[in-house]
């Protein structure tokens, strides 16, 4: 599928506002990472990087869309040839990806491990998946095999027609793939709206300090934090 058509033909201004629980994952706490750069993994129409700028971080964004590279006061941004992530390790304090890191079916244990390497020690992520029983997945979406669903020809976006996303069937396999992290969280989102039954699988933790001392103090802190989102 190209990812310059689906910008070009249905989604040239994308989603105009943020993701509600990202904005309370990098609020909730002021000031709970002292590295401040962050990185969206497929960003987009830019809308959360908008939101991560205003809280005062050193924005970064990589998208699999060349359409979507170009210069910009949000944002420095890079391509995204799934599944290596264009930046040096240890960089990121954290790393956030919404309605996007699902599409690297293929290579999600490499992305992940990516990610690992690219937070610096106590770095922290965000990341949302679409479960089994949201609307999308249970009207559009057919099993193909454990965990990978193919969009069906019924999808209203018909460029998605045909195309596989990695659908986490119970929270073991996000636990399984996040297993390098530390405290990982796997909360559900349920919203119906209008009818419209939607269902996330949200994933959080972070990447455990070498220095001990500081791996505790980051501990406890985080923890508190997850628990207030």
């Amino acid at each position: 599928m190209s990812w310059q058509l689906f910008w070009n033909k249905n989604q040239a201004h994308g989603n105009a506002f943020p993701r509600e629980n990202l904005v309370k994952f990098l609020k909730v706490t002021p000031n709970f990472t002292r590295n401040k750069k962050i990185l969206d993994l497929g960003f987009g129409s830019l809308s959360n990087l908008k939101m991560s700028k205003i809280l005062g971080f050193k924005t970064f964004g990589i998208d699999v869309s060349s359409k979507l590279i170009k210069k910009n006061s949000i944002a420095k941004l890079k391509l995204f040839n799934p599944p290596f992530i264009p930046y040096n390790n240890n960089y990121f304090g954290i790393i956030y990806s919404c309605q996007a890191l699902y599409y690297n079916y293929d290579c999600m244990n490499i992305v992940i491990d990516q990610i690992y390497d690219k937070l610096a020690n106590g770095g922290k992520f965000f990341i949302d998946f679409r479960t089994k029983n949201h609307i999308w997945t249970k009207k559009y979406k057919i099993k193909i095999r454990p965990n990978i669903y193919q969009f069906k020809k019924n999808v209203p976006v018909k460029i998605l027609s045909g195309l596989c996303t990695y659908v986490p069937e119970t929270k073991k396999n996000l636990q399984y793939l996040f297993k390098k992290f530390h405290n990982v969280r796997v909360d559900t989102l349920k919203t119906n709206f209008l009818g419209r039954k939607e269902e996330y699988y949200i994933v959080t933790g972070y990447k455990k300090s070498k220095n001990i001392k500081n791996s505790k103090e980051i501990k406890n802190y985080f923890e508190d934090y997850q628990r207030k989102i």
